[in-house]
């Protein structure tokens, strides 16, 4: 279960225009409305797991399910994303603190996704050195994913300070959504990221559009030339995946590989270390 308490002075709010999404979202984190599912990353070339990314469902007391893209833009509208955010960085620290003590797991790195507003936020700092204090855990089995769905809303100036201050302290810094309709090009050139993802909106125009094709080439050729890592999002068919390979891409997920899965298929498909028997 999740520890964190939602009376703390990161949930206080103005009592003045506190939304009825704000009070359902905090009765629902009380309530452990909220679920996480894993999505793994993989080695495309080898087919072996490297990394997940934690994804959040709203499975509400009353039998409602509030799907992800419904309850998540509501919160970037009403600058509220950041209750979510939280709360997804604190379950990745518990999964990670207790993978370290559980020597029957291999550690993956997991990636939670941040939006810009919370990434921004005067309180980020501060609350995620508190969560580092609690755990303890290795930083480098962390990784904060920026989306791209927001517009950009800060300058690169402040986004790079303040990514710097995440890297420092051993924690890898990826755009994701790169390539949708709401991403910002200039965005993830200019900011100094570890690894860029590629949104399955282009994947999915693999071997029906040559433009797609060409620019997704020279994605890889510009990544390749600034040190960044590129991960394909969306991948579905063998046919993305061959052309991926082709094209000097060696990382990715999707439902080829595997779709978004419970916590306990995931630690035992993937993370389970296999005992060898003499």
């Amino acid at each position: 279960m999740n520890s964190i308490n939602i009376k703390d002075k990161y949930y206080q709010e103005e009592k003045c225009g506190i939304s009825k999404l704000y009070e359902e979202v905090k009765k629902g984190i009380e309530l452990n409305e909220f679920r996480f599912v894993y999505q793994p990353k993989f080695n495309i070339r080898t087919n072996n797991i490297f990394g997940v990314e934690i994804l959040i469902r709203w499975h509400k007391s009353n039998g409602e399910i509030v799907q992800p893209n419904e309850f998540i833009s509501r919160l970037e509208e009403e600058k509220l994303i950041y209750l979510i955010d939280y709360y997804a960085i604190e379950e990745c620290m518990i999964k990670i603190s207790e993978w370290s003590v559980n020597n029957s797991i291999n550690i993956v790195p997991i990636a939670v996704n941040l939006s810009k507003n919370t990434f921004m936020r005067e309180d980020f700092l501060e609350r995620l050195n508190c969560l580092i204090e609690k755990y303890k855990i290795s930083l480098k089995h962390l990784e904060f994913e920026i989306t791209e769905r927001e517009a950009l809303e800060f300058n690169i100036e402040d986004i790079n300070r303040r990514i710097e201050e995440i890297k420092m302290l051993g924690i890898k810094i990826s755009v994701d959504d790169f390539g949708s309709g709401n991403s910002n090009i200039s965005f993830s050139l200019d900011v100094d990221l570890d690894i860029i993802k590629i949104d399955k909106s282009m994947i999915d125009r693999i071997g029906k559009n040559k433009k797609i094709e060409y620019i997704l080439a020279a994605i890889m050729n510009l990544a390749r030339d600034n040190n960044i890592e590129l991960i394909a999002e969306g991948i579905e068919t063998e046919e993305q995946n061959k052309f991926l390979i082709d094209n000097g891409y060696s990382f990715g997920q999707g439902y080829y590989f595997s779709k978004p899965i419970e916590l306990s298929e995931l630690e035992e498909k993937y993370l389970v270390k296999c005992i060898c028997k003499n």
